[in-house]
């Protein structure tokens, strides 16, 4: 109707205005909406890595300082496995999270679908009209060069899209209920946890570091050895993407009694590269969570603890 009247009247009426105007003539004339109930048929399922559901949520979650924090929800969902992934941040979703995340979850899943199916969403999306849509900037770089077929939903219809919806739902109703939020990192910890493992298979501290690849390559040839060297990248690359989210909601949050974040803090000061002080916290971390976890074990087997006297400073090795 809106677009009838700028068509043939050429009046600049906004979509709201129109539609406050047909509400208040229902009501002063007494006309009732004609009920146009929807027609629903069996979809069949789609080919295994065809199609991939994304969507978005919030949530207010308990935090540990007695108020509420406002959770965001980035979910992924494939159509036909019904395989699941999903991120949680304290912070609104940007186009350049979204395109972070989508890497994420295909590295995750091992591959990309051939579909993704979205909202119309202010972050990848400007605007759309008959179908011809105008992604944001980065978003559409990121689907050129992955060369993804994307299709967006109609606005305001969360029946098109329900596998979606349903996850989404279990996150927030199930996942998310009941727990209390204490900063980014821990809200993605069961990604590190899953990562590490069983940390009783690394017989140290370093065959953890090695494992995710935090620890210092080897540089040196007879007499010579190399006091700062680069980080051997030689492990899990899902583990370090983890340790670096985790890192990274360090430095966001500064919580000023945490060691790692200390340790982080004093190479800064130092003008160590980021890089630097990214590996070199993760590589303090992964020491600390060894240690922690070896004690709290010994504490229920009787086992005896790992070696108090290892240093757990020697991510000095990076600078």
């Amino acid at each position: 109707m809106c677009d009838w009247l700028k068509e043939h009247y050429r009046e600049e009426v906004s979509e709201r205005t129109v539609s406050r105007y047909v509400k208040q003539l229902r009501e002063e004339y007494g006309l009732k909406k004609s009920a146009a109930p929807r027609e629903y048929e069996a979809v069949p399922e789609l080919p295994m890595g065809k199609q991939m559901q994304v969507d978005f949520g919030q949530k207010m979650m308990p935090n540990a300082d007695g108020g509420q924090t406002r959770v965001y929800v980035a979910a992924f969902v494939l159509s036909r496995s019904r395989y699941k992934y999903a991120q949680e941040q304290s912070r609104p979703f940007t186009s350049v999270d979204l395109v972070r995340i989508c890497h994420d979850c295909f590295r995750y899943m091992g591959g990309m679908p051939e579909e993704l199916v979205f909202d119309q969403d202010s972050i990848v999306c400007v605007s759309e009209n008959a179908r011809d849509i105008i992604y944001t900037y980065e978003f559409e770089k990121f689907r050129q060069e992955c060369g993804l077929s994307i299709r967006m939903c109609r606005g305001a219809d969360p029946e098109s899209k329900g596998k979606i919806e349903n996850v989404v739902k279990y996150i927030k109703g199930n996942f998310l209920s009941h727990r209390l939020y204490v900063d980014d990192g821990i809200l993605n910890g069961p990604q590190l946890m899953a990562e590490i493992g069983d940390v009783t298979r690394f017989a140290h501290r370093s065959a953890i570091t090695s494992f995710a690849g935090v620890d210092p390559g080897a540089n040196q040839s007879g007499t010579h050895k190399a006091k700062s060297v680069r980080t051997s990248k030689s492990g899990s690359p899902e583990l370090r993407k983890a340790l670096f989210l985790v890192m990274d909601c360090l430095i966001q949050t500064k919580p000023q009694d945490d060691p790692v974040y200390q340790f982080m803090d004093k190479k800064r000061a130092e003008d160590k590269p980021y890089l630097v002080c990214m590996t070199a916290g993760a590589n303090k971390f992964l020491r600390i969570h060894y240690g922690r976890v070896k004690e709290y074990l010994a504490t229920l087997e009787g086992n005896p603890a790992p070696d108090s006297g290892e240093r757990t400073e020697s991510a000095e090795k990076f600078v």
